[in-house]
């Protein structure tokens, strides 16, 4: 008997378009069989610098997600669009969309997505801190509330770098196969 690790196709990937001159921000999510832009969202209207942006099955149903974190300069958002809705056109409705930190911190953030919870339906939305605030991470449930501007209740939460203010740069990968979980990886910001 053999452990097999089935890595599963890469079917998506978001690149993030910084904006400027009046222009806001925008993603692309693209077909990584050709590299086709699927989809162009503007996440944040008013947002000009580099958002954040990762790709999760936030709502269970097997196809992913993009899940997009604003960057420095504004109050702290994350927005998620279904991947899978063939009616509005894939990831133009949004999932959730929600305030991670207190909205007096304009440092940025990074978003990550992954099954952390344990559970198999649904990924967990994962946000760490920018610089300006000693480095948190939060992982929301991956139950998402009915209720529009309402967070995901908090899953768990943890201090990668105490005393550190540089921010927190997030990954989420199997890092060690025999758990059969995935696993979330930081680093700090620069300057530590």
């Amino acid at each position: 008997m053999a452990l097999i690790n089935v890595i599963p196709e890469v079917s998506t990937y978001a690149v993030a378009v910084p904006g400027g001159n009046g222009r806001p921000a925008s993603v692309q999510v693209r077909d990584a069989n050709g590299d086709k832009v699927l989809q162009t969202v503007f996440p944040f209207p008013d947002f000009e610098e580099t958002p954040s942006v990762a790709m999760a099955d936030v709502n269970g149903d097997g196809i992913l997600d993009l899940v997009a974190g604003t960057g420095k300069g504004v109050s702290p958002e994350v927005v998620a669009y279904d991947g899978n809705n063939t009616k509005d056109g894939v990831f133009k409705t949004e999932l959730t969309r929600f305030a991670p930190f207190d909205a007096d911190f304009k440092g940025g953030i990074t978003v990550a997505g992954s099954d952390i919870d344990g559970n198999a339906l649904a990924d967990n939305i994962i946000v760490g801190s920018g610089p300006g605030m000693e480095s948190q991470v939060k992982v929301f449930a991956s139950t998402l509330p009915s209720e529009s501007g309402k967070a995901p209740d908090v899953f768990s939460a943890f201090t990668p770098y105490p005393g550190s203010q540089s921010g927190v740069s997030l990954a989420t990968g199997m890092v060690e196969s025999g758990s059969g979980r995935e696993i979330i990886v930081t680093a700090p910001g620069p300057g530590d």
